[in-house]
């Protein structure tokens, strides 16, 4: 991603559609470990190893991991981006003159086009 500008896959993944999915990804892979030793650990009887009772419990376990995650993400990350944005970035204004990537990307294509006098 850092030196094609035309890289399909920074298209693709690099979509809106894609960020609130990479977020929850990430806590899904944060909490998916708790979810699992919680569901084991308070079971009151041993499990007879079937396919039919696995199956259930990593359905079990990938349900309760999303909803951790989604739970996770919203009421732990968003928060914190939202500070980070405040604090890092000076207060995320627009109107306070600071130029963006992609404006700086064009005028230096600008200037890089004029002739040398």
């Amino acid at each position: 991603m850092f030196g094609c500008k035309h890289d399909p896959t920074k298209y693709i993944l690099g979509h809106w559609f894609f960020s609130p999915l990479a977020k929850v990804s990430f806590c899904m892979y944060l909490t998916h470990f708790i979810v699992i030793l919680d569901g084991t650990f308070s079971q009151r009887m041993e499990m007879f190893w079937q396919i039919s009772t696995s199956l259930y419990n990593v359905i079990a376990d990938i349900f309760f991991s999303i909803l951790l995650a989604t739970f996770l993400s919203i009421l732990v990350e968003a928060p914190i981006l939202g500070l980070e944005k405040i604090f890092l970035r000076g207060g995320g204004g627009k109107g306070k003159g600071k130029s963006t990537p992609k404006e700086l990307e064009t005028t230096n294509e600008q200037q890089l086009r004029e002739p040398l006098t």
